[in-house]
């Protein structure tokens, strides 16, 4: 089987959408929920859940020993809220000083 996915975060927002892409793709995902989140949507998704408190280190070690997982960097998740349906490791262009105030009103 291949390195999954494993996600922090993901039974509402951003996270859950970030599951949602991944599914898509048809990425192993595996989820970190909390014992009383709501954790219907991502059994939908078909996601493998590990129940458990994020301040709790060994429920944390038993997410991670839980599977293969890739790693990935804060820009990739970045990337892949930035621009919903594509996720990207690569780099982001910059953009030219017009465009940049464009973006924020000036």
């Amino acid at each position: 089987m291949p390195a999954g996915i494993l996600l922090f975060g993901a039974t509402r927002g951003t996270g859950l959408a970030a599951a949602g892409l991944l599914a898509e793709r048809g990425e192993p995902i595996t989820a970190f929920v909390r014992p009383d989140s709501d954790m219907e949507s991502l059994t939908a998704l078909g996601a493998n859940l590990v129940v458990g408190n994020v301040l709790d280190a060994p429920s944390v070690e038993v997410a991670f020993a839980s599977g293969t997982f890739r790693r990935s960097s804060r820009r990739s998740a970045v990337n892949a809220v930035r621009r919903p349906g594509r996720i990207s490791t690569g780099p982001k262009t910059s953009s030219t000083p017009r465009k940049q105030q464009a973006l924020i009103g000036c």
